[in-house]
């Protein structure tokens, strides 16, 4: 199957299965988001978040990470979708109702529509050769991902650069720099939230995604939230993102745990001299350990408590400081030690001689306290 015009995409389109209509779709609108920047700023203001919404909705969907959020994807269309003559915006709103039931050919078809894309890269209906030129590059685009989603599964065609072969095309690259534009100027009107639209964005044009928990989370914000404004909207992001952080950089400390006891119980029979018995780490880690269980608990939560974050705070650096003092009082001994247990030096050794992970952890605590 080629797909070379809008009868053979809904061809093709009625053979697959309702992930893959959605990720064609979502795929086609992000092509053309780009012409947002050609809206006056009081229309942009107006539907920043609302193709955004529905951009990362349809993203994380096609990406099948919104398990069982059959209303959540119904109430957050009829709440989000804004009347509109915009082109660019017919189809980002097509790609998001596309997410809804068990998926319809001719909603995905609609939003590859020859009208919608011409009309979304700056071009008229009328067949002069420009217009030619764009309704060719949009269908090999299209064919592009329907060959890849052939045999591959629908979130991974988002690993693949959004524009195969080509580059962005003048008039919408044009149209994405009146964007960026508009967050250089550090205007309070857009504050953080265009900046993390743009890094999101990009992201999706190179093929290199934000992480889909990290997605995921921002695309449940809570209506409310959405409908408070940018800057609500921008600080919102900025406690999932140094929550997602914090839970990465723990995930990080607990592999150099695990590695830390292997390396203290030997490898290939090589047993840890009794000369490091008085180490914090030489009592199976425990210090750092039950700090670090207290943390997952409460970042866990909903609403962590800044209070305990704070204590949890203490607790690591305190575990922290014992570390640094055992390795003042041993010197040279560490040295001798790291040889004869073949340590590697990239961190994989006691937690003591490379304290790295537990920093990064402290520093990422920090960081949420901040924003909480």
């Amino acid at each position: 199957m080629v797909i070379s015009d809008e009868d053979s995409a809904r061809a093709w389109l009625k053979t697959q299965p309702h992930p893959a209509l959605v990720a064609f779709s979502a795929r086609a609108a992000l092509r053309v988001l780009p012409r947002l920047g050609d809206e006056s700023k009081n229309e942009i203001l107006k539907l920043l978040w609302r193709v955004f919404r529905s951009m990362i909705i349809s993203t994380v969907a096609a990406a099948e990470v919104l398990d069982k959020e059959e209303d959540f994807l119904n109430s957050a269309f009829y709440s989000t979708a804004a009347d509109t003559w915009s082109a660019f915006a017919d189809a980002v709103f097509s790609a998001h109702y596309s997410t809804l039931g068990e998926g319809n050919p001719e909603i995905a078809a609609g939003v590859l529509s020859s009208s919608v894309l011409l009309r979304a890269a700056g071009y008229d209906d009328d067949a002069d050769a420009e217009t030619v030129d764009w309704s060719e590059l949009a269908y090999r685009q299209a064919n592009s991902d329907a060959k890849f989603l052939e045999n591959n599964h629908p979130a991974q065609l988002f690993d693949q650069p959004l524009w195969s072969r080509v580059p962005m095309p003048l008039a919408l690259a044009n149209s994405y720099d009146k964007l960026t534009a508009y967050h250089s100027s550090k205007s309070e009107d857009w504050g953080d939230f265009l900046a993390f639209f743009l890094e999101w964005y990009s992201g999706l044009v190179d093929g290199q995604p934000l992480p889909w928990e990290l997605q995921r989370r921002v695309a449940l914000i809570d209506q409310a939230i959405w409908e408070t404004g940018h800057e609500a909207i921008a600080k919102e992001i900025e406690k999932i993102r140094a929550k997602f952080n914090l839970e990465k950089r723990v995930e990080e400390l607990e592999a150099e745990l695990r590695r830390a006891s292997l390396n203290r119980h030997g490898i290939g029979g090589n047993m840890p001299p009794e000369l490091l018995h008085d180490a914090p780490v030489a009592q199976e880690l425990g210090i750092v350990r039950q700090p670090v269980q207290d943390l997952k608990v409460e970042i866990a939560k909903d609403h962590p408590d800044p209070k305990r974050l704070q204590e949890i705070i203490e607790a690591l650096a305190t575990a922290l400081n014992k570390g640094f003092a055992w390795c003042l009082r041993k010197g040279d001994l560490i040295v001798d030690t790291t040889i004869k247990w073949a340590i590697p030096t990239m961190g994989t050794g006691y937690l003591a001689l490379n304290p790295e992970k537990l920093e990064a952890v402290i520093e990422a605590v920090k960081k949420l306290l901040g924003v909480l």
